[in-house]
């Protein structure tokens, strides 16, 4: 018999089996407050153009919106932002079946 991926429920609404794992991605909260943070500054005007790179369950993507004036300076940002990422993976070793940090060095 195969696992159920969602609550069997009866007619009355009350489940009779629950999952025991989750049926699908889990929202990152880290992720989902940066970007209410984000979004927050651009409807007061503070945010005039992004550029950015987003990691799915699926594989990754990138994009940019209104882009202007500061375009050379946002390149400049992202050659930081690599540099940072490539620091971290350096120094953190992820495993990769379960995407958790085995090692971290001192």
């Amino acid at each position: 018999m195969s696992k159920p991926t969602a609550p069997v429920t009866m007619i009355t609404g009350e489940p009779l089996i629950q999952p025991t794992e989750p049926t699908g991605p889990v929202p990152a909260q880290s992720v989902i407050k940066t970007l209410e943070i984000l979004l927050a500054d651009a409807r007061a005007g503070e945010i005039q153009s992004i550029a950015y790179v987003v990691g799915t369950p699926d594989g990754t993507g990138n994009g940019w919106q209104g882009m202007n004036r500061q375009n050379m300076a946002m390149l400049g940002e992202l050659a930081v932002l690599n540099r940072d990422i490539m620091d971290l993976l350096i120094t953190t070793r992820l495993n990769p079946e379960t995407g958790e940090v085995d090692y971290v060095p001192e």
